[in-house]
Formats: C-alpha cells, sequence, structure tokens
C-alpha cells in the first residue's frame, strides 16, 4: 500500500477524516497541522498570526519539510495530514478535501477543540479562513513554487462540504483501493456547483438517480475564487439534486488554475455574463420544486 496524503482548506474535515482512515485501514497518521496549533499555542499566537508569522520566519517550514520528508522514506505506509505532504511525498495517494468556506465556517465556530483558534462569530471565522488560505498560497508559491490550488497535483480531489465523515472515507477509500493513478479524479457535492445558462434547464432534468451514473458522464465545471461553476450539465446537475446524491463526479476545464476556458475567453468574463443572484435564485427553485 501507498502513503496517503492528505490536505484541503480549513475545516474541511481532514483531521476527522484521516482518523477514519487510520481506524479502517490501520495506517498511523502523521498530523502536522496538530504540531503547527501546538507550535502557534507555544509563541501565544492564533494559527492565522503563526502562519504570517513563517511567511517572515521559513526555518519553521523547512523543520517541518525535513520531518515529512523523512518520515515519508518509510515503508510502512502512513496517513500525513499536512498542507504540503503530497510535495514532499510524491509517491504517495494524494488527496485535496474541498469544502465551501460559509460551510467551513460553521465547523469551526462550533469546534470547541480548537484552542487557539477562537472567532468572534461565523463571519469572522470565514474571514480568518480566508486570510489564512491567502497566506498558505503565498508561502507555498513564494518558498515552493507550488500552487496549493492546482488540481493536477492530486490524486483524487473530493468535496466534503455537504458529506458525513464517513462517506467521504468510504470514497477514499474505494480509490485509494483501485490504486487510481490518474490526475483530476473529481467528486463534488451537486450543491457546490453553480449554475450559468438558464436555457439549459428550462425543459426537464436528466435521470441520472446513482452516484455511478455520472461516471462516464462527468458535468463539465471551472473553478475561480474557492467557487465551482457548471459549465455544461446542468440537467445532470438538478437531478443529483433531486435524487439526493451528494457526491457526483466532474470534470474541470482549468484544473490547473487557469484563468482562461479552452475557448479563450476569461473565466472572470464569463462568470459576470452568465452567472447572478437572479439566476442562482431559479436554480435553487427548480432544484427544490
Amino acid at each position: 500500500m501507498k502513503h496517503i496524503t492528505i490536505t484541503g482548506s480549513l475545516g474541511s474535515g481532514k483531521s476527522v477524516v484521516s482518523a477514519i482512515l487510520k481506524e479502517r485501514l490501520g495506517i498511523e497518521i502523521e498530523s502536522i497541522g496538530s504540531i503547527l496549533r501546538k507550535m502557534a499555542q507555544n509563541y501565544g499566537m492564533s494559527t492565522t498570526e503563526f502562519n504570517k508569522y513563517i511567511e517572515e520566519h521559513p526555518e519553521v517550514d523547512h523543520e517541518l519539510d525535513a520531518f515529512v520528508r523523512e518520515q515519508g522514506l518509510s515503508t510502512v505506509p502512513k496517513i500525513f495530514d499536512s498542507r504540503l505532504a503530497w510535495h514532499f511525498v510524491p509517491q504517495s495517494f494524494k488527496i485535496y478535501l474541498f469544502v465551501k468556506d460559509e460551510i467551513a465556517a460553521g465547523r469551526v465556530y462550533s469546534d470547541d477543540k480548537r484552542v487557539n483558534e477562537k472567532y468572534a462569530s461565523k463571519d469572522d471565522a470565514q474571514f480568518q479562513i480566508s486570510e489564512r488560505r491567502k497566506s498558505e498560497i503565498f508561502r507555498f508559491k513564494t518558498q515552493y513554487n507550488v500552487d496549493l490550488d492546482n488540481f493536477t497535483n492530486y490524486n483524487l480531489v473530493i468535496d466534503t462540504s455537504h458529506s458525513t465523515p464517513e462517506d467521504i472515507a468510504n470514497a477514499i477509500i474505494e480509490n485509494y483501493q483501485k490504486n487510481a493513478s490518474g490526475q483530476n479524479d473529481i467528486w463534488l457535492s451537486p450543491h457546490t456547483l453553480l449554475p450559468t445558462k438558464l436555457s439549459e434547464m428550462e425543459n426537464g432534468f436528466a435521470l441520472f438517480t446513482k452516484k455511478e451514473d455520472f461516471i462516464n458522464a462527468p458535468v463539465s465545471a471551472f473553478f475561480d475564487s474557492n467557487n465551482f461553476y457548471i459549465f455544461d450539465g446542468h440537467k445532470r446537475v438538478l437531478s443529483a439534486l433531486k435524487n439526493k446524491i451528494t457526491l457526483i463526479s466532474c470534470s474541470l476545464l482549468n484544473p490547473a488554475g487557469e484563468t482562461e476556458l479552452p475557448g479563450g475567453q476569461p473565466v472572470k468574463e464569463y462568470i459576470a455574463g452568465y452567472f447572478s443572484d437572479a439566476l442562482y435564485s431559479n436554480w435553487k427553485k427548480l432544484a427544490e420544486g
């Protein structure tokens, strides 16, 4: 068996999912996040403040990097709960856990175990999550020339926003045991995908009634500012919503974070032209009707 490396946003469930995988697979966990939280507490800082501190003190990262590299050389499989273990243990099965910002905020705000990560409100938690992500993206691009939002880095990208940790662990184990090695195996919640074309929704929806239906017909989507938008497949997503399917297969048009769609149109220009609050309101009515 390979090492498993798990990265993802704050509040995406890395620690909980890792614990389930440990129990199910009998593999020990190395949690770099736990080490960082203890270090932040020792420095008298919040995790966000400590991330800012590390930007000016890269020796902290380098010490942790050396530890991960060394552990990655072990022939005994391990689960690495770490932002960058996928980079330092390249032979691992690489997983990225995605979560919507507002859902992550609700999770961390309610988590009493995060002793040095207290927030005044859910809005404050969402702001701090965004700031921490910006800090990490900047730090990792500067020090390692890697981009956390480049989904081609991972064997499996999976959305935890609307699934239980047990369901997420089941999906990971299924892919892990298949020894999947291809890039961009992406599974998202239909609730996460945002619509862009009302005309594709007006005449009913495709009869896709189970998760397996989407394997051979993945929804075409693109990514921008921590949001996923539907490019093609609105009826399939509606079908998933109506049939209460929690995860569907997606194919990303810009998996490496490209700022243009394949036809050359800028992503932000496309969003401005096709997505609106009114469109999203009509979408929710169709999904609930």
